[in-house]
């Protein structure tokens, strides 16, 4: 017969047990509150109407991409700011003089902090512009060309030190 009576050790079972649940739930909590703390707000605004109008978008994209023209885009970011070079060019290799060009910045994880400038034109199909950021890290710059009845956007990423 062997002996029923429990081992000085085990009496810490349930409290190995009861830790093991509390190490994880301290970590899911902070997470939860530091994700509910950071939210920024609404992604994006008349989500509604946007997806609506997306046939139209379509049909600028398709548009876009039959006028062919090509882009050079260069960025030089430091403490100064931002500078801008975008070089435009058509179909046939032509630069693409006298048209609007407008360039947004805008950050992907705080709003209100959005800024634009309009590029000046150099020579041969060349538009510059600097801007200085209020933050530093990632933003997404977007470019608005207009001419004519012609519009053309580009848009990515660059880092702000």
């Amino acid at each position: 017969m062997q002996n029923s009576t429990p081992r000085p050790s085990d009496r810490w079972i349930p409290w190995i047990i009861v830790s093991f649940f509390v190490a994880f739930i301290i970590p899911l909590a902070w997470f939860t509150w530091l994700s509910v703390d950071t939210y920024t707000g609404q992604v994006t605004s008349n989500a509604y109407e946007k997806g609506l109008t997306y046939n139209s978008t379509i049909a600028h994209a398709e548009a876009q991409q039959q006028l062919g023209w090509k882009t050079d885009v260069k960025t030089k970011a430091d403490a100064d700011g931002v500078q801008v070079r975008f070089q435009l060019k058509d179909k046939q290799g032509q630069p693409v003089n006298d048209a609007a060009v407008l360039v947004r910045f805008t950050r992907t994880t705080q709003s209100g902090h959005d800024s634009e400038i309009t590029l000046k034109p150099q020579a041969q199909g060349t538009y510059e512009g600097s801007i200085k950021l209020e933050l530093p890290g990632l933003w997404n710059m977007r470019i608005s060309v207009s001419k004519g009845e012609h519009n053309y956007q580009q848009s990515q990423n660059i880092t702000v030190q």
